[in-house]
């Protein structure tokens, strides 16, 4: 069946610097940025609504401002304590302040590396001499500096952050910073709850699966996946209403013109056909519709519509169908058609991936059209002899 993808991501230009870190955030393990919002009245009820919500296969995960606060904090900070031990009479020197001569520190640090360990360890006899290698390469003071400047750089920063954690305590809810328990907690109360999806919903049949799951429990849910999943189903409707409108309307426009209801349908059924044949294209060369290309139906039938009128009034003007295939204008069909096609494509060529997808798919259908137009038409035309120009 033709598909319609829903992710508007994939009509931006995959080498640009946005779209290429967006794909790396979406690859880190449980960083999905497709997640469902709720409000619930309270916490206790938007635990209550998280609790329902993990049970689903479609979610990975359900948080509330509850899961900011740690669990098993007994535990964790007996270990912590443990810790405190051993690392709290730990005091970094004030390494700008020292004195001496560092050529020979460098050295006496070299000629350590070169030691073979006591215990049998390879790995770090391997990285014990990759680092010699690279220092052995440090001749002069200034590259001294600049390598223990590298090599520190943030050492004293994260040493402090080991400090400032070994002085944890309990926490509570109201002790986080308001910055991020107002993420999850309003100052009315009501609590949000976020919904991960298990699934890649890149995959427009898991994103319709996890968005009616969680509908099935909490009907007023929002979030990118609904926005993107509701606006997906109203372009497709509006596509179709459109495609509808079209039909009529050209129907109405070529019966006035030809004054034939056997002509009109002579006109359509390749146009008709032509529109089967290019949904049927896009299945079989893995060429969705998305949100750029979708209006080539509608467009279709204003473009295809042309060839047929030309090729039928042509027909009754030789009162003939043969003399009108034999005649330029078959030709001159054949070659405005290239011309749309070749305009059309060049839209192909763009780095927005949505106008070139549209490109794509407006020359394949103008294709698919004239290759309809000049060979059912004349068969239908065998079928159905035209009316005479003057039989009217």
């Amino acid at each position: 069946f033709a598909q319609f993808d829903l992710d508007p991501i994939k009509l931006r230009d995959p080498s640009t610097e946005s779209v290429r870190t967006y794909r790396d955030l979406a690859a880190t393990p449980g960083a999905s940025l497709y997640t469902i919002e709720l409000l619930a009245p309270s916490l206790s009820e938007a635990y209550s609504l998280a609790n329902r919500l993990r049970v689903l296969p479609e979610v990975e995960k359900a948080l509330t401002a509850a899961n900011l606060v740690p669990n098993q904090q007994n535990d964790k900070l007996a270990i912590i304590e443990d810790m405190n031990v051993f690392l709290a009479p730990l005091r970094l020197p004030n390494i700008a302040a020292e004195s001496g001569n560092k050529e020979e520190t460098f050295k006496t640090l070299r000629q350590t590396l070169m030691l073979k360990p006591k215990q049998n360890l390879p790995e770090l006899v391997t990285a014990a001499q990759t680092l010699n290698l690279a220092m052995a390469k440090l001749k002069t003071a200034k590259q001294i500096e600049a390598f223990e400047a590298d090599v520190f750089r943030y050492f004293r920063q994260q040493m402090n952050r080991l400090t400032t954690a070994l002085d944890a305590g309990p926490v509570a809810l109201r002790d986080l910073p308001a910055s991020i328990r107002e993420r999850y907690l309003a100052a009315n109360g009501r609590a949000r709850v976020q919904v991960y999806p298990r699934d890649d919903l890149e995959d427009p049949a898991a994103l319709r699966k996890f968005v009616d799951a969680v509908r099935e429990i909490a009907p007023e849910a929002t979030g990118s996946p609904v926005e993107i999943l509701e606006a997906g189903r109203a372009v497709v409707n509006s596509v179709v209403t459109a495609a509808a409108i079209s039909l009529i309307v050209v129907s109405g426009m070529v019966f006035l013109i030809l004054s034939s209801t056997r002509d009109t349908a002579m006109v359509l059924i390749p146009l008709v056909l032509a529109a089967l044949y290019t949904v049927a294209a896009t299945v079989i060369l893995s060429m969705p519709f998305n949100f750029a290309n979708v209006i080539v139906l509608p467009l279709l039938i204003g473009l295809g519509v042309a060839s047929g009128i030309h090729l039928v009034s042509r027909a009754r003007a030789e009162n003939s169908a043969a003399a009108a295939f034999a005649s330029t204008t078959p030709r001159a069909v054949m070659f405005s058609a290239l011309t749309t096609i070749a305009s059309f494509g060049s839209l192909a060529i763009s780095g927005h991936r949505g106008t070139a997808s549209m490109g794509e798919l407006l020359a394949l259908s103008i294709g698919i059209t004239l290759v309809c137009t000049l060979m059912v038409l004349p068969a239908l035309m065998r079928l159905w002899p035209v009316r005479p120009k003057d039989a009217s």
